[in-house]
């Protein structure tokens, strides 16, 4: 229940969520965000198996090229890398990879029908909010109400680009 809840929220938050007072607005927060929720998630999924004392794992169609994929991330990771910290925390190597090969199986193994019931309205309130905030930001109304230049800028989004923000709203 509480996990659905927090899958729901993470798909809400994730593409409208930045900071500015980081280097990089979009992508270092975002996935600082996505590892908290993901780390949030793996402890209570863990809590709930040692609680319920049974562990099962559901064998997906795509569990088996995801763990593929996560090794060869992990063998480029101790293998290939020459700054093994620098691959960790870009964010989008190894780091990600494998936040995101977590947050899978616990999306796979931990949630109910129901609780994945939950993430369909929280795609339609996420792309929702930020189609009407681009909007209203594209016009210009939302700039006496914004101190930061940048962000004044039409072109600015709260997924990184106009161009992400269409992708998004299209998947």
């Amino acid at each position: 229940m509480i996990t659905g809840f927090l899958v729901s929220a993470l798909v809400v938050l994730v593409p409208l969520f930045f900071l500015t007072t980081t280097t990089d607005v979009f992508f270092i927060n975002k996935q600082l965000l996505l590892v908290g929720a993901t780390g949030i998630l793996l402890i209570l999924w863990v809590l709930e198996r040692i609680f319920a004392r049974k562990f099962i794992f559901r064998q997906t169609t795509f569990g088996l090229p995801v763990l593929a994929f996560f090794f060869a991330s992990l063998a480029s990771l101790l293998f290939a890398s020459s700054n093994k910290i620098e691959a960790l925390l870009n964010p989008l190597g190894v780091g990600s990879i494998i936040t995101l090969t977590v947050l899978y199986f616990i999306v796979t193994h931990a949630l109910s029908k129901k609780s994945i019931s939950w993430t369909a309205p929280a795609f339609v309130l996420s792309g929702s909010l930020l189609s009407l905030f681009t909007v209203i930001h594209y016009t210009g109304a939302l700039n006496p109400f914004i101190s930061i230049e940048f962000i004044k800028n039409t072109a600015f989004s709260p997924t990184g680009s106009l161009l992400t923000t269409v992708l998004y709203l299209i998947v």
